[in-house]
Protein backbone atom coordinates (compact mmCIF):
# COMPACT_ATOMS: atom_id res chain seq x y z
CA UNK A 1 0.00 0.00 0.00
CA UNK A 2 1.02 3.48 -0.68
CA UNK A 3 1.81 6.40 1.88
CA UNK A 4 -2.55 7.75 1.46
CA UNK A 5 -3.65 3.98 2.02
CA UNK A 6 -1.70 3.64 4.62
CA UNK A 7 -2.73 6.99 6.36
CA UNK A 8 -6.51 6.17 5.56
CA UNK A 9 -6.24 2.55 7.49
CA UNK A 10 -4.92 4.80 10.32
CA UNK A 11 -7.34 7.72 10.01
CA UNK A 12 -10.16 4.45 10.05
CA UNK A 13 -8.60 2.71 12.99
CA UNK A 14 -8.58 5.80 15.28
CA UNK A 15 -12.30 6.89 14.81
CA UNK A 16 -14.62 6.47 18.06
CA UNK A 17 -11.09 5.45 19.56
CA UNK A 18 -9.42 8.63 18.97
CA UNK A 19 -9.37 9.96 22.85
CA UNK A 20 -8.41 6.54 23.89
CA UNK A 21 -5.65 6.17 22.18
CA UNK A 22 -4.09 10.25 23.09
CA UNK A 23 -4.36 8.27 26.78
CA UNK A 24 -1.56 5.89 25.63
CA UNK A 25 0.24 8.16 23.80
CA UNK A 26 0.44 10.44 27.52
CA UNK A 27 1.32 7.02 29.21
CA UNK A 28 4.03 6.20 27.00
CA UNK A 29 5.09 9.53 26.40
CA UNK A 30 5.91 9.87 30.26
CA UNK A 31 8.06 7.24 29.34
CA UNK A 32 10.20 8.36 27.23
CA UNK A 33 8.42 6.67 24.38
CA UNK A 34 7.32 9.46 22.46
CA UNK A 35 7.20 13.66 22.86
CA UNK A 36 4.79 14.83 24.65
CA UNK A 37 4.70 18.10 22.56
CA UNK A 38 5.68 21.41 23.43
CA UNK A 39 3.93 24.64 24.16
CA UNK A 40 3.41 28.15 21.91
CA UNK A 41 5.75 31.02 22.67
CA UNK A 42 8.70 28.87 24.01
CA UNK A 43 11.06 30.04 21.96
CA UNK A 44 10.27 33.59 22.11
CA UNK A 45 10.66 34.19 26.01
CA UNK A 46 13.03 31.60 26.49
CA UNK A 47 16.20 34.08 27.27
CA UNK A 48 13.49 36.28 29.62
CA UNK A 49 12.93 32.63 30.90
CA UNK A 50 16.12 31.59 31.58
CA UNK A 51 17.14 34.87 33.36
CA UNK A 52 14.21 35.05 35.91
CA UNK A 53 15.24 31.10 36.54
CA UNK A 54 18.85 32.12 37.23
CA UNK A 55 17.43 34.98 39.55
CA UNK A 56 15.33 32.97 41.52
CA UNK A 57 17.17 29.66 41.82
CA UNK A 58 20.35 32.03 43.42
CA UNK A 59 17.19 33.90 45.68
CA UNK A 60 16.72 30.58 46.87
CA UNK A 61 20.14 28.86 46.95
CA UNK A 62 21.36 31.66 49.37
CA UNK A 63 18.47 31.12 52.39
CA UNK A 64 19.52 27.57 52.28
CA UNK A 65 20.88 26.07 55.59
CA UNK A 66 24.88 24.82 55.82
CA UNK A 67 24.14 21.72 54.16
CA UNK A 68 22.23 23.22 51.12
CA UNK A 69 24.83 21.52 48.65
CA UNK A 70 24.27 18.33 50.15
CA UNK A 71 20.77 18.79 49.53
CA UNK A 72 20.44 19.97 46.07
CA UNK A 73 22.78 17.18 45.08
CA UNK A 74 20.59 14.40 46.82
CA UNK A 75 17.73 16.04 44.65
CA UNK A 76 19.28 15.87 41.70
CA UNK A 77 20.64 12.50 42.18
CA UNK A 78 17.13 11.46 43.11
CA UNK A 79 15.60 13.40 39.80
CA UNK A 80 18.81 11.25 37.76
CA UNK A 81 17.68 7.70 38.86
CA UNK A 82 14.35 8.28 38.48
CA UNK A 83 15.14 9.66 34.75
CA UNK A 84 16.91 6.64 34.44
CA UNK A 85 14.47 3.93 35.56
CA UNK A 86 11.68 5.15 33.76
CA UNK A 87 14.21 5.30 30.38
CA UNK A 88 14.89 1.43 31.12
CA UNK A 89 11.26 0.36 31.56
CA UNK A 90 10.54 2.97 28.39
CA UNK A 91 12.29 0.44 26.10
CA UNK A 92 9.58 -2.43 27.11
CA UNK A 93 7.06 0.12 27.41
CA UNK A 94 7.85 1.00 23.78
CA UNK A 95 7.51 -2.29 22.51
CA UNK A 96 4.02 -2.73 24.24
CA UNK A 97 3.01 0.69 22.75
CA UNK A 98 3.81 -1.40 19.28
CA UNK A 99 1.66 -3.94 20.56
CA UNK A 100 -1.35 -1.60 21.42
CA UNK A 101 -0.96 0.10 17.98
CA UNK A 102 -0.82 -2.93 15.85
CA UNK A 103 -4.43 -3.66 18.45
CA UNK A 104 -5.91 -0.99 16.02
CA UNK A 105 -5.87 -2.94 13.37
CA UNK A 106 -6.86 -6.70 14.57
CA UNK A 107 -10.61 -5.74 16.51
CA UNK A 108 -13.21 -3.37 16.58
CA UNK A 109 -12.88 -3.12 20.67
CA UNK A 110 -10.52 -0.47 22.16
CA UNK A 111 -7.00 -2.15 23.15
CA UNK A 112 -6.33 -2.02 26.90
CA UNK A 113 -3.88 0.15 28.44
CA UNK A 114 -2.30 -3.17 30.05
CA UNK A 115 -0.72 -3.54 26.39
CA UNK A 116 1.32 -0.92 26.83
CA UNK A 117 3.23 -3.02 30.00
CA UNK A 118 2.58 -6.48 28.71
CA UNK A 119 6.47 -6.19 27.86
CA UNK A 120 8.35 -5.67 30.79
CA UNK A 121 9.05 -9.54 31.16
CA UNK A 122 11.85 -8.83 28.57
CA UNK A 123 12.82 -5.48 29.75
CA UNK A 124 16.35 -6.23 29.34
CA UNK A 125 16.17 -7.54 26.40
CA UNK A 126 14.47 -4.59 24.78
CA UNK A 127 16.65 -2.20 26.84
CA UNK A 128 19.81 -3.86 24.75
CA UNK A 129 17.87 -3.82 21.46
CA UNK A 130 17.48 -0.04 22.19
CA UNK A 131 21.16 0.52 23.19
CA UNK A 132 22.31 -1.62 19.51
CA UNK A 133 19.94 0.27 17.49
CA UNK A 134 21.08 3.43 18.98
CA UNK A 135 25.03 3.12 18.64
CA UNK A 136 24.74 1.83 15.01
CA UNK A 137 22.46 4.94 13.81
CA UNK A 138 25.11 7.08 15.82
CA UNK A 139 28.23 5.79 14.17
CA UNK A 140 26.39 5.49 11.24
CA UNK A 141 25.89 9.86 11.48
CA UNK A 142 29.25 10.18 12.29
CA UNK A 143 29.69 10.45 8.38
CA UNK A 144 26.61 12.03 7.46
CA UNK A 145 22.61 12.51 8.13
CA UNK A 146 21.80 10.43 5.18
CA UNK A 147 23.37 7.08 6.58
CA UNK A 148 21.50 7.67 10.07
CA UNK A 149 18.70 7.82 8.81
CA UNK A 150 18.88 4.68 6.78
CA UNK A 151 19.77 2.44 9.24
CA UNK A 152 17.20 4.08 11.30
CA UNK A 153 14.72 3.03 8.65
CA UNK A 154 16.67 -0.42 8.31
CA UNK A 155 15.66 -1.27 11.87
CA UNK A 156 12.25 0.81 12.26
CA UNK A 157 10.51 -2.94 12.20
CA UNK A 158 12.56 -4.29 15.34
CA UNK A 159 10.35 -2.83 17.61
CA UNK A 160 7.22 -4.66 16.21
CA UNK A 161 8.86 -8.02 15.40
CA UNK A 162 9.70 -8.26 18.98
CA UNK A 163 7.01 -7.02 20.55
CA UNK A 164 5.29 -9.89 18.63
CA UNK A 165 7.74 -12.54 19.38
CA UNK A 166 9.48 -11.76 22.55
CA UNK A 167 11.35 -14.95 22.54
CA UNK A 168 13.80 -13.91 19.88
CA UNK A 169 16.77 -12.53 20.69
CA UNK A 170 17.47 -8.52 19.86
CA UNK A 171 19.77 -9.52 17.66
CA UNK A 172 17.57 -11.71 15.80
CA UNK A 173 14.20 -9.15 15.54
CA UNK A 174 17.01 -6.48 14.31
CA UNK A 175 18.39 -9.08 11.52
CA UNK A 176 14.50 -9.84 10.50
CA UNK A 177 13.99 -6.16 10.33
CA UNK A 178 16.97 -5.59 7.93
CA UNK A 179 15.28 -7.89 6.04
CA UNK A 180 11.65 -6.85 5.78
CA UNK A 181 13.04 -3.27 4.92
CA UNK A 182 15.13 -4.19 1.93
CA UNK A 183 13.09 -2.23 -0.96
CA UNK A 184 11.36 -0.83 1.50
CA UNK A 185 12.80 2.10 3.64
CA UNK A 186 12.22 4.61 0.71
CA UNK A 187 8.52 3.77 1.17
CA UNK A 188 8.79 4.45 4.93
CA UNK A 189 10.26 7.29 4.68
CA UNK A 190 7.50 8.69 2.17
CA UNK A 191 5.20 7.90 4.93
CA UNK A 192 6.60 9.94 7.12
CA UNK A 193 7.36 12.64 5.48
CA UNK A 194 3.59 12.79 4.55
CA UNK A 195 3.15 14.05 7.73
CA UNK A 196 5.83 16.76 7.55
CA UNK A 197 3.22 19.58 7.35
CA UNK A 198 1.03 18.25 10.34
CA UNK A 199 4.52 18.20 12.39
CA UNK A 200 4.77 21.90 11.34
CA UNK A 201 1.54 22.51 12.76
CA UNK A 202 2.00 20.08 15.65
CA UNK A 203 5.10 21.90 16.42
CA UNK A 204 3.31 25.45 17.30
CA UNK A 205 0.31 23.98 18.69
CA UNK A 206 0.10 23.10 22.96
CA UNK A 207 0.94 19.65 22.94
CA UNK A 208 0.39 19.28 19.20
CA UNK A 209 2.72 16.57 19.23
CA UNK A 210 0.71 14.32 21.35
CA UNK A 211 -2.17 14.88 19.33
CA UNK A 212 -0.61 13.92 16.27
CA UNK A 213 1.46 10.74 17.85
CA UNK A 214 -1.70 8.68 17.74
CA UNK A 215 -1.70 9.18 13.90
CA UNK A 216 1.20 8.50 13.25
CA UNK A 217 1.74 5.78 15.17
CA UNK A 218 -1.29 4.04 13.73
CA UNK A 219 -0.40 4.51 10.53
CA UNK A 220 3.30 2.97 10.79
CA UNK A 221 2.16 -0.02 12.81
CA UNK A 222 -0.56 -0.22 10.01
CA UNK A 223 3.02 -0.29 7.43
CA UNK A 224 4.42 -3.42 9.39
CA UNK A 225 1.29 -4.97 9.16
CA UNK A 226 1.26 -4.39 5.47
CA UNK A 227 4.16 -5.98 5.27
CA UNK A 228 3.52 -9.25 7.02
CA UNK A 229 0.35 -9.18 4.85
CA UNK A 230 -2.72 -8.77 7.84
CA UNK A 231 -3.40 -5.38 6.68
CA UNK A 232 -5.74 -6.97 3.71
CA UNK A 233 -9.60 -5.76 3.31
CA UNK A 234 -10.45 -9.34 4.32
CA UNK A 235 -8.73 -8.87 7.31
CA UNK A 236 -10.73 -5.97 8.02
CA UNK A 237 -13.95 -7.52 6.75
CA UNK A 238 -13.80 -10.39 9.62
CA UNK A 239 -12.90 -7.85 12.14
CA UNK A 240 -16.08 -6.40 11.32
CA UNK A 241 -17.95 -8.99 11.23
CA UNK A 242 -16.69 -10.11 14.86
CA UNK A 243 -17.82 -7.25 15.64
CA UNK A 244 -21.22 -7.50 14.40
CA UNK A 245 -21.65 -11.01 16.14
CA UNK A 246 -20.25 -9.72 19.68
CA UNK A 247 -23.06 -6.58 18.76
CA UNK A 248 -26.01 -9.20 18.39
CA UNK A 249 -24.50 -11.75 21.38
Amino acid sequence: MNSKQLRQKAWNALKGRYWWTVLAALIAGLFGVISLGTSTGTITYKSDMDEQFTEKFTEVFDKLPDNGMLIIFSILAAIFIIALAMSIIGSAVRLGYCRFNMDLFTGVEKPTMNLLFSRLSIIWKALWKSILEGLLIALASIFLLVPGIIVGLMYSQSDYILAENPELKATEAMKRSREMMKGQKWNLFKLILSFFGWMILAGIVPAGELLLAPYIESATAAFYLDRTGRLSEKAEEAAADLGDLKAKA
